[in-house]
């Protein structure tokens, strides 16, 4: 089943145009020795009831503000309830509904 569920999600990832990954910049400086850069990170459901962020590369980590952190955690879970609020698998298209960039 994880199989599945794994194949799913990046038949979708590659469906879909994106800007997801490495940027290379560091906007607010490094924050810790071994700190990658900024990442955009994109955020969106499937068909299937699925709340899915994709990297676009490995990450071993993440830091973020306290704001930002307050930002990412309301968008994830606003997408979760409007996936809740909607009747899973009632989706008429085969595509992901990109949420955020």
């Amino acid at each position: 089943m994880k199989k599945d569920l794994d194949e799913r999600i990046e038949e979708k990832i590659q469906e879909m145009s994106t800007e997801a990954g490495p940027t290379g910049e560091f906007p607010k400086g490094k924050i810790a020795e071994n700190d990658e850069g900024e990442l955009a990170v994109e955020l969106f459901s499937d068909c299937e009831g699925n709340v899915i962020l994709n990297f676009n590369t490995d990450v071993k980590w993440i830091g973020m503000s306290a704001e930002e952190a307050i930002e990412f955690g309301e968008r994830i879970a606003q997408l979760g309830k409007e996936i809740r609020d909607r009747e899973v698998g009632g989706c008429s298209c085969k595509k992901s509904h990109p949420e955020m960039g």
